[in-house]
């Protein structure tokens, strides 16, 4: 019984069987064609993404996937670790601004979508963009309310309470203070066995990250400094956007 190429529809003789593709049913030269079509289309495609693939694009990428008769589906999966990096780099990027914006979410969200990128792998990444919307409006100046562990004043509102480690510079040492941070409305907490720390919003100048960790510089010695904390990205949002909402930086949201 001959064999048919599926893509061209020519039967395959005896002497070409060995170079058919039995796996994609395609004879050598649909072989050849089909890869080269699916190099162009994965060039098309990084080249639409350095400035941010849009339903128009992706329009035109059906378009010409279709005239050179390439299965989007081979087509997707062929280009599967390009989707990725794009997405990667739009959370990198939304990363790098402190907060994923509308924007930001609506074309992830399209990404994961038209991509086709299987619920596995995209449960992870929106996980990371849910986490970068809260820092954003965090930082827009949408503090939720935290419940806390210590007694605050009547008027006094949590909105973090997260464990911390001092790092207290000696003369010819650094002397680790375990603690922790209470943010509130009125004020910044650092509690610990060894002592502590409480200052007010006012003399917070500067909250700056880096991945172990907030450096605190204030307008007075005593709380000022180094603090390690598990998620930097979080307490430099929190503490940076009630420093501003002191100072009447930022208005808090109607």
């Amino acid at each position: 019984m001959p064999t048919t190429c599926v893509r061209c529809g020519k039967n395959v003789s005896l002497l070409e069987l060995v170079t058919f593709n039995r796996q994609m049913g395609r004879c050598s030269k649909c072989s050849s064609e089909t890869l080269q079509a699916l190099h162009r289309f994965q060039a098309a495609f990084l080249n639409y993404s350095r400035t941010g693939l849009t339903s128009q694009d992706w329009n035109k990428l059906i378009q010409d996937a279709a005239s050179e008769r390439l299965d989007m589906r081979e087509a997707l999966v062929f280009i599967y670790p390009d989707a990725l990096d794009l997405i990667e780099r739009v959370l990198a990027f939304a990363a790098a601004n402190r907060g994923a914006s509308l924007e930001d979410e609506r074309y992830v969200h399209f990404l994961l979508k038209t991509l086709t990128i299987p619920p596995a792998v995209g449960q992870p990444l929106l996980g990371r963009l849910h986490y970068l919307k809260r820092i954003g409006e965090i930082r827009s100046g949408k503090l939720a309310t935290s419940r806390t562990t210590v007694r605050l004043e009547t008027d006094e509102i949590c909105h973090l309470e997260i464990p911390a480690t001092f790092h207290k510079v000696n003369t010819k040492s650094v002397t680790f203070v375990p603690g922790r941070f209470v943010a509130t409305n009125k004020k910044l907490h650092f509690l610990s066995a060894s002592g502590g720390a409480e200052v007010a919003w006012k003399k917070v100048m500067q909250v700056k990250m880096d991945e172990r960790g907030v450096y605190v510089e204030l307008s007075q010695k005593t709380g000022n400094g180094f603090y390690e904390v598990p998620d930097p990205m979080l307490v430099e949002a929190v503490l940076d956007t009630l420093a501003r909402r002191a100072k009447y930086q930022l208005l808090a949201p109607g």
